[in-house]
């Protein structure tokens, strides 16, 4: 307004000064007026004044204004819908791309029912595309999602609809988009498009093709709000001369059908105007002007809609796409009217109007800050503080409450059986209510923060030992306090992890890194709680040592396998050993298997070491299977390694390599696989234990087993942990816990193996509760296949007294 103002002014000079001279004689006071009131007054006044010559001069200035700023908005309009549609497109690229790749992994067309579900879960998480199929090179759909039906599918390379884009997804290592048509199995209007998957000599060996409906929300080149003035049009290619245009912003503005808009032709005349047009106004040849990529701006009439339009056009060679965004010519006219009808009354209202123009933005944008500084600094779901809130905050805390405090992290047991059992919906109401009731809690000075999912950080005022160890006890029973859900009820546990600021100027990433250790180190040791020290910081050093060692281990033959015996507690007899395995590393020396096999799990080298393991005792125990055939092999299994896709039929055939029935191997499994998936753990072990294999529960009683877990998994022996077995002959609750198993096993028809017996007194003991099999330094100590031979060869059977005398 101003500008336009200025230019007039500028030509206006004399008419102005006359205007001037007939106001002083109708206002008096117009001078001490101008002189005392605001700068917005007097450009209020004298735009009044200058009005009769403004309005009088205005038309062309507006019409100009009005024609320039549409096009300079048409301009920006097609940069940004050619943007979002470049960026999606791109992100969608990324995706196929992702998705190729794991359908290679996975064999490609070998295995359709996993390539069927890791589509149907990418459709699941990415609603943009309404189907996902998976083509030969010859055009015929495979596998698709599950919602469509592969063998009602058109050959992608018989329909001519199809045809030419396919041939093109062949030729490119890049997103193709093919040409919109009507997908009878979809009952949709759709844009098709399509990768080619490449194998590693870069051929072809398959195309994904998926699509996106026209009238979809997902359309890249849909407007948010459609404008019956605005239309954006999508063509493969700007030379080609068939007219069948990709895609359409909006059909339903268009006065034709879908059946016309995009199987029928496009005007010829039309696209030589246009053809004309772009090269008039760009200056170059059709060709070159698609390979600069270029915005060009013309006016041209459009038959289809029947209007005279002003259209911006650019080629995109990335996904060889020709995008114009176009506007009615008669929309101008029509701005151009209500711009120079507002001009006429805007001199007259302009500060009333500003004023509160002014005043609503200001209490709009304060209220709008106060919105956007919340969400920014707190977490949405339970309205906690977030990790943004502390970085800003923190410092304010810290200077009024001092430099000792203390850090306490929290993480949530187990919560993840809870979102996978009952969704996270029910997870996401469990942590709302939760949350409110640890704030709740929470000293008025103190400082609760979401860290994420289910961890909270508690920044307290305070670092007495005395008060922190109150605190947690609060929190932890307060964490098992019953929430209810809906009709559901939980009960949650958590490992807590502390650390205490022990001098001024600690830095705050340093105590959250500290009380993060904690946190692992309770979790570890199944405790409520547990402070930071530096023996915490040691074995954090010591399992990096371990993480970066064992990368190399088995190649430098570092690992062996050592067996103990196993003894039947009737008749005496070796009926199997255990198999162990040993690392003894040049600089770490001997290294434990309870410290490298949680390495391994969490890095991923549990699988290889797993096979050696497997491969190496089934090839030494061959040997000596041929002189003792009744003799079994005890063999440990990660719950990583169970869980592989091709553990089982890696079991059979290292089975059947090495001529081992399977009924003399035992797979052993602990107690954590339960907080995996208890339905596919026990379809694996049950179809395991069909082929003949025999499953064993090591470490019974130590984590998450009960009666209900024995009774619905196919276990065939307990082995009671040698935590139980050490103080049985002093400890009355291990007694207990010892009888409790025995008699659990007895009445599950379940034989239960003591580990850990190391004195005489302990077999006498089990052996009366009815403990079945033994296992222990009492017996033999882990030993090599060699010293196995010699042991089995001078080892007599002894019956031990089962009476109450010899345990005086």
């Amino acid at each position: 307004t101003f500008d336009l103002v200025k230019r007039i002014l500028n030509q206006k000079a004399t008419e102005l000064f006359c205007i001037f001279l007939v106001a002083g004689k109708l206002i008096p006071d117009l001078g001490s007026f101008i002189m005392f009131r605001s700068s917005l007054w007097r450009l209020y006044l004298f735009l009044v004044c200058c009005s009769v010559v403004l309005i009088s001069s205005m038309g062309q200035y507006v019409w100009s204004d009005v024609k320039n700023e549409e096009l300079r908005e048409l301009n920006y309009l097609h940069r940004l819908i050619s943007r979002s549609a470049h960026d999606q497109l791109r992100l969608q690229a990324a995706m196929l791309k992702i998705l190729s790749r794991r359908l290679i992994d996975i064999g490609l067309f070998d295995d359709i029912k996993r390539s069927k579900t890791i589509m149907d879960e990418i459709l699941q998480d990415n609603p943009v595309f309404i189907a996902y199929g998976l083509a030969t090179l010859d055009g015929e759909l495979v596998i698709t999602s599950s919602n469509l039906n592969p063998d009602n599918l058109p050959n992608i390379l018989e329909n001519p609809k199809s045809r030419d884009s396919f041939l093109h997804t062949l030729e490119r290592d890049n997103l193709t988009l093919g040409r919109t048509y009507y997908y009878q199995p979809l009952r949709e209007w759709i844009i098709p498009l399509r990768y080619a998957i490449r194998d590693k000599q870069d051929r072809p060996v398959g195309v994904i093709s998926t699509a996106i409906t026209i009238d979809g929300d997902f359309n890249p080149w849909r407007m948010m709000d459609p404008d019956d003035d605005t239309y954006v049009v999508v063509t493969k290619n700007a030379t080609s001369d068939d007219g069948f245009y990709t895609q359409y912003s909006d059909p339903s503005l268009y006065p034709i059908g879908n059946e016309e808009l995009y199987d029928v032709a496009y005007p010829e005349e039309a696209i030589k105007e246009i053809k004309r047009n772009i090269i008039g106004q760009s200056g170059m040849d059709i060709e070159t002007f698609m390979r600069s990529e270029e915005i060009v701006q013309y006016e041209f009439y459009d038959p289809i809609i029947g209007q005279l339009l002003i259209d911006s056009a650019a080629y995109n060679n990335e996904f060889e796409i020709f995008t114009s965004v176009s506007r009615k010519y008669l929309s101008i006219v029509e701005k151009f009217k209500a711009t120079f009808l507002k001009y006429v009354f805007l001199f007259f209202l302009f500060n009333l109007v500003l004023y509160y123009i002014v005043r609503y933005i200001d209490r709009i944008q304060a209220e709008s800050k106060k919105v956007l500084e919340f969400q920014a600094c707190h977490d949405q779901l339970t309205s906690l503080p977030n990790r943004y809130y502390l970085e800003m905050f923190f410092a304010s805390w810290q200077k009024k409450i001092g430099d000792r405090y203390s850090v306490l992290y929290l993480d949530l047991d187990n919560f993840k059986i809870i979102n996978d059992r009952y969704g996270h919906s029910v997870g996401d109401k469990i942590l709302n209510v939760l949350a409110r009731r640890l704030l709740s809690y929470t000293p008025q000075d103190a400082m609760m923060i979401r860290q994420g999912g289910d961890e909270f950080i508690f920044l307290m005022p305070y670092f007495d030992t005395k008060k922190l160890h109150q605190f947690v006890e609060t929190i932890s029973l307060r964490l098992k306090k019953k929430i209810r859900v809906d009709t559901l009820e939980f009960s949650l546990n958590g490992s807590i992890g502390i650390a205490v600021s022990d001098k001024s100027g600690h830095v705050l990433d340093e105590l959250l890194r500290k009380a993060d250790l904690a946190m692992y180190e309770a979790k570890r040791s199944h405790e409520n709680y547990v402070f930071y020290s530096d023996r915490l910081q040691e074995i954090s050093n010591e399992r990096a040592q371990i993480e970066e060692a064992l990368q190399n281990a088995l190649e430098y033959k570092e690992m062996y396998m050592v067996y103990q015996p196993q003894i039947d507690a009737e008749s005496g007899h070796v009926i199997g050993v255990e198999a162990l395995i040993r690392w003894v590393h040049p600089t770490l020396g001997v290294v434990p298997p309870h410290k490298f096999i949680s390495v391994a799990e969490s890095t991923g080298q549990i699988n290889p070491i797993g096979d050696y393991v497997i491969d190496t005792v089934f090839r030494e125990f061959k040997e000596i299977q041929s002189i003792w055939q009744s003799l079994r092999v005890s063999v440990n299994v990660s719950v990583k390694q169970l869980l592989r896709n091709d553990f089982h039929s890696y079991l059979n055939s290292k089975s059947a390599e090495y001529g081992i029935s399977p009924s003399r191997l035992v797979v052993e499994i602990t107690e954590s696989l339960f907080i995996e998936d208890f339905d596919q753990i026990q379809a694996l072990l049950t179809q395991i234990r069909n082929d003949g294999y025999t499953i064993a529960l090591d470490d019974f009683g130590t984590g998450y087993s009960s009666l209900s877990v024995l009774r619905r998994l196919p276990i065939d022996v307990v082995k009671i942990d040698k935590s139980f077995i050490h103080d049985i002959l002093t400890d009355s609750h291990d007694i207990a816990l010892v009888k409790s198993i025995i008699g659990i096993g007895k009445s599950l028809n379940i034989p239960t193996l003591a580990e850990g017996v190391e004195e005489l007194e302990q077999v006498v003991l089990l052996e009366l509760y009815g403990c079945d099999l033994f296992q222990g330094f009492f017996f033999a100590k882990p030993m090599n296949m060699q010293s196995l031979h010699s042991f089995l060869v001078n080892y007599t059977p002894q019956k031990y007294l089962k009476s109450k005398d010899m345990m005086v």
